[in-house]
């Protein structure tokens, strides 16, 4: 188990309209689910986990793709799907900050429970 399934398989937390379900990998929208692809949501899980601290991109490229060459690209592509996901966009980072060439936060309220 890597450390991106670590963080997705803790409780529910649940951030404006949208529920994050990490132990059952869903994401829903005001009740109704969001097509998320499996990486996407494992940043997002990622991000919430880890909310109170910026994570650099080298953390994310190590923890989403261990042992894998990929680009600074695949990140960038894989944040902006997620950003999608939640309705956020580059420019109103709402609930995903960018950190211009360090890296990303998770700057949205969230409320957690046990569900």
């Amino acid at each position: 188990m890597n450390d991106a399934d670590d963080v997705t398989t803790q409780g529910v937390v649940r951030f404006g309209t949208f529920v994050l379900d990490r132990a059952r990998r869903e994401l829903l929208d005001a009740g109704r689910p969001v097509e998320v692809e499996p990486k996407a949501f494992d940043l997002l899980a990622l991000l919430v986990a880890n909310r109170d601290r910026m994570i650099s991109k080298r953390e994310f490229l190590d923890t989403l793709w261990p042992n894998e060459a990929v680009s600074d690209g695949v990140l960038t592509r894989c944040i902006w799907a997620a950003r999608t996901a939640v309705g956020d966009s580059g420019r109103q980072q709402g609930v995903i900050k960018t950190f211009h060439r360090r890296g990303y936060r998770f700057v949205a309220s969230v409320r957690e429970s046990e569900e």
